[in-house]
């Protein structure tokens, strides 16, 4: 039984017997049953004695395994559904070489019995027809591990669906891997991140078929070339915990423009993948956009602007005036005017405007303020690290403290308010 694709049958050889109890049969990785480049196979044993009596050697038994989380939605009777099941390859059991009496299946207790091909009348599910019908039409040995089955009765998210079947057992089970792994990155290929610091992966995937147990890599070529043309070998500053997917992290600040990653990986088997690259831009992140209404509003800032000088946050392309803060118990201000058209400086007890702290500001007109925020490069959206909490420090009576960001992505104040 196997490979790694759908299957109803299993491929029966005959043994030639040396002996009355033992015997040999020859198989061929290009002859059948291993017709496929890749996949994994089961070797079950029929035995028969002088007087027909009928064993199957090399398989385990899996009683009532527990599949009631994959019904995450109500589905209807007679209806073509996909399960997966644990354990792979499985077997033919009773060696009549035919795969679709392998499986039985009892929902909420209740036993299913295999539709009589007779019936012909089901709706979805040909000859599926009474509640306790069921029929499986296929067995996937290939890497999404599923059969597919026609069950007679509807089922909810809450019913207990169970299977039993056999499987061959490890020392029956031959695998046939020649194919390489395939690479995909992250960033993707053709993307930009805004992050200056971007985590950059190479991920590996060599799973092939049901039960593939050479998925794990070895990295045997790393290379980062920035946008300057600076190539560095990177193979040996990449981190993983499962040798799947690989992790560089930058200690500092990239170089923005296209960088170009190129990389070769070895599976367990000994395939080597294509040498591959791909490309990405780190481009340089947009200011924080802070709406702003004619008036007086409440505001604070999700991180610290790259400069915290009130005149380098606020700008002069609006009409803000005045800033309050109140700090430490106390209110501090910040006060400018116009002259001849043109802002002059901040003046007051209040020279900065910081991320985790509010203020009130007084402007006469609509206009948002562009903030420079960099990003966070511990914690940032998508990586692998935890963000650290900011630590806000409070007073005893009234404070004024800010809604903060702690994913390091918020673009905009209405991101900050929802």
């Amino acid at each position: 039984t196997g490979g790694n694709s759908a299957q109803t049958t299993s491929t029966s050889n005959a043994v030639t017997m040396t002996t009355p109890t033992t015997g040999r049969f020859y198989a061929k990785q290009k002859t059948a049953p291993f017709v496929t480049t890749n996949g994994i196979f089961g070797i079950q044993i029929k035995n028969v004695d002088l007087a027909s009596n009928t064993t199957v050697s090399g398989t385990t038994k899996v009683t009532d395994e527990d599949i009631s989380s994959q019904i995450t939605a109500n589905q209807a009777a007679s209806t073509s559904l996909d399960l997966k099941l644990a354990n792979w390859p499985v077997a033919d059991s009773d060696g009549d070489t035919s795969l679709l009496d392998e499986i039985a299946i009892s929902i909420d207790g209740t036993a299913m019995a295999i539709a009589a091909t007779a019936n012909s009348g089901g709706t979805a599910c040909l000859d599926v027809i009474a509640a306790t019908d069921m029929y499986v039409t296929s067995l996937n040995y290939g890497e999404g591990e599923t059969f597919k089955v026609c069950l007679g009765t509807a089922l909810t998210a809450t019913s207990i669906v169970k299977v039993t079947y056999y499987y061959a057992n490890a020392a029956n089970v031959v695998e046939i891997d020649t194919a390489g792994p395939t690479l995909t990155f992250d960033p993707a290929g053709g993307t930009s991140t805004e992050k200056a610091r971007p985590y950059v992966s190479i991920i590996a995937d060599d799973d092939e078929y049901a039960d593939d147990t050479y998925t794990t890599v070895t990295v045997t070529k790393a290379d980062l070339k920035s946008p300057s043309g600076v190539t560095t070998d990177i193979s040996g500053d990449l981190s993983t915990a499962d040798n799947k997917r690989f992790i560089y992290a930058p200690t500092a600040d990239m170089e923005l423009g296209q960088w170009t990653i190129t990389a070769r990986v070895t599976d367990t088997a000994g395939n080597k993948s294509s040498e591959t690259t791909s490309k990405f831009t780190v481009k340089a992140r947009a200011k924080f956009s802070l709406g702003l209404s004619a008036g007086w509003n409440l505001i604070s800032l999700p991180n610290n602007p790259s400069s915290t000088a009130i005149d380098t946050v606020v700008g002069t392309a609006n009409g803000v005036s005045t800033v309050y803060a109140y700090q430490d118990g106390a209110w501090k201000v910040a006060v400018r005017e116009k002259t001849d058209g043109t802002w002059g400086a901040f003046a007051g007890s209040l020279t900065t405007m910081e991320g985790h702290k509010a203020y009130w500001v007084k402007t006469s007109d609509f206009q948002k303020l562009k903030i420079d925020i960099p990003a966070l490069v511990g914690g940032a959206s998508g990586s692998d690290t935890p963000p650290t909490p900011p630590t806000i420090g409070i007073n005893v009576g009234w404070n004024m403290v800010a809604a903060v960001d702690t994913s390091g992505a918020l673009a905009d104040d209405a991101d900050v308010s929802t």
